[in-house]
């Protein structure tokens, strides 16, 4: 769904936008060939809260109703920007800076203040009764994990159908092999479009050179084994014994396809032995990242068989 942007356009001009393009495309259920009755509202960080604040003007106006709503890391609370962190929480890709800034420009004024619209913040709503069967998604150093998980909570107390999934220590991106050692980052990558917001994803800064030392030294694994650092970081995760599955976030066919590969490899002993020569098991790298961690994923014992 296209919606005014902010911070040229501030709410309710988004809200307007997506309840209009939904209204829209309900009464042109059958040119769209869609079960109108089978209608989901989604969305991902800024998106999952507008998708949230959607679904309860929807509730209110009771024009029509949607069939389920799906958020993923949301962004639901304009006074995180203002409070205390949960420790190493927000440290990665969206940060408080980064959160204050975007919820000033969307709201049009300081976030926290008394007054404003459930709609544009759903954490404000005082009851989240009638709306549809809730599925929401965050990672455990997510900065938006404590307002999901209270949402969540509130979901339930509410009488709604929910279903939540909190995935440990996903921040992403440093081991697809596209960032190296003291170079500026490609201007497509993340770290490029969120430099000067997301320090820890920055190759330039002097702070990170020990993590990104590290990086090229598995790059140069990978290189040896004639496989990229993609493929082996992939396999590598799923050589451990208590690993299922792994998740996977891919914007790109091209990075789908170099996923599915890494899925089908399997490394040899001398990879595992010398991966666990670079980073020993249970070693972090990263001050930011002492995360809760499992006992089975304990320094004391080893990350696969």
């Amino acid at each position: 769904m296209y919606y005014r942007l902010a911070p040229e356009h501030i709410q309710p001009s988004q809200l307007q936008d997506c309840y209009s393009g939904l209204r829209w495309c309900i009464e042109h259920a059958e040119e769209l060939a869609i079960d109108a009755q089978k209608v989901a509202v989604a969305g991902s960080s800024a998106g999952g809260g507008l998708a949230a604040g959607l679904a309860l003007y929807v509730r209110d106006q009771k024009e029509f109703d949607i069939h389920d709503l799906r958020l993923r890391s949301p962004m639901l609370d304009d006074r995180t920007s203002i409070s205390r962190d949960p420790p190493y929480a927000g440290e990665f890709v969206w940060i408080k800076k980064s959160n204050y800034f975007g919820w000033k420009s969307v709201l049009g004024h300081e976030p926290g203040q008394e007054g404003t619209s459930e709609y544009f913040v759903p954490a404000r709503a005082k009851s989240l009764a009638g709306l549809p069967p809730t599925y929401i998604s965050i990672g455990s150093i997510d900065l938006f994990i404590d307002e999901a998980l209270l949402f969540a909570k509130q979901l339930v107390f509410d009488g709604v159908l929910v279903e939540l999934h909190v995935y440990q220590s996903l921040s992403g991106g440093l081991l697809t092999g596209k960032y190296k050692a003291g170079q500026a980052a490609q201007s497509d990558s993340r770290a490029a479009t969120l430099k000067g917001y997301v320090d820890t994803l920055d190759p330039e800064l002097a702070e990170n050179e020990h993590k990104f030392m590290i990086i090229e030294k598995l790059q140069q694994l990978a290189n040896e084994a004639r496989i990229s650092l993609a493929d082996m970081a992939i396999a590598f995760t799923q050589s451990h014994p208590s690993v299922t599955a792994t998740l996977w976030g891919p914007r790109t066919l091209e990075q789908l396809k170099a996923y599915i590969s890494g899925a089908e490899l399997r490394l040899g002993t001398d990879v595992l032995d010398a991966i666990d020569a670079i980073v020993p098991p249970g070693k972090r790298i990263d001050d930011k990242e002492q995360t809760w961690t499992p006992e089975w994923m304990s320094a004391e014992r080893r990350r696969r068989h």
